[in-house]
C-alpha cells in the first residue's frame, strides 16, 4: 500500500477542490489533500506540516497565488508549487515559471493535473537525491582534504594530453612551487634532480602505458635552491571527456626519512667498523693469553694444587669462549661488505659439507639426521653453509635427555622461493621469544650450552641479504622448527 502524498490546496471554491481531487484520483495518485482559503490557514499548514506538493489558485477573495508562492519560496523552497487557475493568462504563467514555479494547469484542462503532479514529484525526488549526493560528495571531499592536510599529503592531477597539472596548495608547497601558481609536467621535470629525471619520466610513462600504480622517489629543487626528497604516487584515472587521460595521486615530503636512512646507514657502518677493529685488535692479546696459559699448564700442572689446576682450566675455557665470540663478530661484520653475486647452489652438497664438519659432535651425541632431497637455489655457498651449520649445531646443542633427531625438508613456495625447514626434538622455547633469539648476543638457555649468541643473528643477516626471511616456531619441551627462504633457480627442481 503506497503512502499518501500530502497536498496543500489553496482554493476557495469547494466545487473546484472536488474536481481537483477527482482528477488526482483518476491519475492513480494516492493523496491526502488539505484545503485552505486564507493566508492565515495557509501559513499555519506550512509551519505545522510541510506538504509534498502545493496546488494554488491564482486569485482568491482575501489572498492570491503569487503571494502564496512567495511565502512557499521562503518557508519551504524545495516543495513543488503548481498554479491551478481558470483566469491565469499565458504571460502571467510564463512569468511565474521564470520566478521558480514548477508548473501551471488551467482549470479548463484538469486532465493535465495528474501527470503534472507526478512529474513534479519525480523531479523533486531526483533533485533531492542529487542534492544529497552532492552534499555527501562535499563531505567526503572535506574529509579527504582534512586527512591529506593531516598527513601532509598534496593532491595532484596530470592531464596527459596537455601536460598541465592541477595541484592542491599542499602539493605546490611540497614540490617547492608554492609561489608559482601554475605547474606542468615539463616545469616539474625541469626542477627534478638530473640523476632522477629519467626515472620520473620512465615511471610516469609506464603508468600511462600499463595502467599500474606509479610510485617514485626523487629529489626536487625548491624555489630557495635547496633539494628535497619527495615520494610521488599516482595512477591512471578516467577523465570526464572521451579520449582524455589523466594521472592522479598524492605527493609527500620524505626528506627527513631519507636523512634518517643515511644517518642510520652511517651509524651501522661506523658500528661495524668498530666491531671489526675491536675484534681484530683483541685477537692478538687473547692469543698471547692462551699461549702462555698453555705453557703454564705444561710446565706447572703436575706441581700445582688441584684448585690451581681448576683455576687454570677456567682461564683456558674463558679464552676459548672469547676467541669464538671474536670470530663470530668478525663473521657478522664481514657480511656488510660488498656482497658476492649469487650463483646456483646445490643445498645437498652444502648439507654434505656441514655433516662432514660436524661429524665428531654428531657421533658423540648419537644425533640422527634425516634430510629430504634439497633444491638448487640462488645464493652464496659459503654463507648457506654457515646457516645450515648454525641451525644444526643449535639443534644438537639444545637437546634434552633423548638423543637429538633432526629433520631437514624443503617446500617450493608460490613466490619463487624455497622454504627450508630444520626441525629438532630438543628442549624448545616459549613462542614469545621467537623474534628475540635472532638478535645480537641473545641466548635463552645460558646455563645449558656455550655460545656467543651471534649464530642466529648471522643466519638472519645472510638470509635477508639474499631477499629471504628466517623465523622459528617452538613450544617448551616439544622441539623447534627453524625456517628460512631462499630464491629458487629457474626451471630447477629438487636434487
Amino acid at each position: 500500500m503506497s503512502i499518501p502524498v500530502t497536498i496543500l490546496l489553496l482554493e476557495d471554491s469547494l466545487l473546484d477542490a472536488e474536481l481537483v481531487t477527482e482528477h488526482l484520483d483518476k491519475s492513480g495518485i494516492t493523496h491526502q489533500v488539505r484545503r485552505v482559503e486564507t493566508r492565515v490557514d495557509y501559513v499555519r499548514e506550512l509551519e505545522q506540516c510541510c506538504p509534498e506538493v502545493i496546488l494554488s489558485d491564482f486569485s482568491l477573495p482575501t489572498f492570491d497565488g503569487p503571494s502564496a508562492f512567495a511565502l512557499a519560496q521562503e518557508m519551504c523552497p524545495q516543495v513543488p508549487f503548481l498554479f491551478v487557475s481558470g483566469v491565469m493568462g499565458e504571460e502571467v504563467a510564463i512569468d511565474s515559471l521564470k520566478r521558480g514555479a514548477t508548473d501551471y494547469v488551467l482549470k479548463s484542462r484538469l486532465e493535465r493535473l495528474g501527470p503534472a503532479v507526478k512529474r513534479a514529484l519525480r523531479e523533486c525526488r531526483e533533485r533531492n537525491q542529487r542534492e544529497r549526493a552532492e552534499e555527501a560528495l562535499q563531505r567526503n571531499e572535506e574529509r579527504l582534504r582534512i586527512a591529506l592536510d593531516a598527513a601532509r599529503l598534496g593532491a595532484w592531477e596530470l592531464d596527459l594530453g596537455t601536460g598541465d597539472m592541477e595541484c592542491s596548495p599542499t602539493c605546490m608547497e611540497t614540490l617547492g612551487a608554492g609561489g608559482e601558481g601554475y605547474l606542468s609536467l615539463s616545469r616539474l621535470l625541469a626542477r627534478v634532480h638530473p640523476e632522477d629525471r629519467d626515472i620520473v619520466s620512465r615511471r610516469t610513462s609506464q603508468a600511462c602505458d600499463d595502467g599500474e600504480a606509479c610510485d617514485v622517489e626523487f629529489r626536487i629543487q625548491w624555489h630557495d635552491g635547496t633539494w628535497r626528497w619527495v615520494l610521488l604516487s599516482g595512477r591512471l584515472v578516467s577523465a570526464g571527456q572521451p579520449g582524455q587521460r589523466r594521472l592522479a595521486g598524492v605527493v609527500r615530503d620524505i626528506t627527513q626519512r631519507k636523512q634518517a636512512e643515511v644517518d642510520l646507514a652511517n651509524l651501522n657502518r661506523d658500528l661495524e667498523q668498530f666491531i671489526w677493529a675491536a675484534s681484530h685488535d683483541l685477537r692478538e692479546p687473547l692469543r698471547t693469553v692462551r699461549t702462555f696459559t698453555q705453557l703454564l699448564g705444561r710446565e706447572c700442572r703436575t706441581h700445582m694444587q688441584p684448585r690451581c689446576n681448576e683455576y687454570l682450566d677456567y682461564v683456558e675455557s674463558g679464552a676459548h669462549r672469547m676467541e669464538k665470540l671474536l670470530h663470530d663478530l668478525l663473521d657478522y661484520s664481514r657480511l656488510r661488505e660488498v656482497p658476492v653475486p649469487p650463483s646456483a647452489v646445490d643445498l645437498n652438497l652444502v648439507l654434505r659439507e656441514v655433516l662432514m664438519l660436524s661429524q665428531v659432535v654428531i657421533e658423540e651425541t648419537n644425533t640422527r639426521i634425516h634430510a629430504e632431497p634439497l633444491p638448487v637455489v640462488q645464493g652464496n655457498a659459503t654463507h648457506l653453509t654457515q646457516v645450515l651449520q648454525n641451525l644444526i649445531s643449535n639443534a644438537i646443542k639444545y637437546r634434552n635427555s633423548r638423543p637429538p633427531h633432526i629433520e631437514i625438508s624443503a617446500r617450493r613456495q608460490p613466490d619463487g622461493f624455497w622454504r627450508i625447514t630444520v626441525a629438532d626434538n630438543g628442549v624448545g622455547f616459549d613462542p614469545k621469544y621467537a623474534d628475540y633469539i635472532f638478535g645480537l648476543f641473545k641466548r635463552l638457555q645460558t646455563d645449558q650450552a656455550s655460545g656467543s649468541g651471534l649464530g642466529l643473528a648471522i643466519c638472519k643477516r645472510i638470509i635477508e641479504q639474499g631477499g629471504g626471511r628466517v623465523w622459528a616456531e617452538s613450544r617448551p619441551g616439544q622441539g623447534s622448527e627453524f625456517h628460512f627462504t631462499v630464491p629458487a633457480v629457474a626451471n630447477r627442481a629438487t636434487g
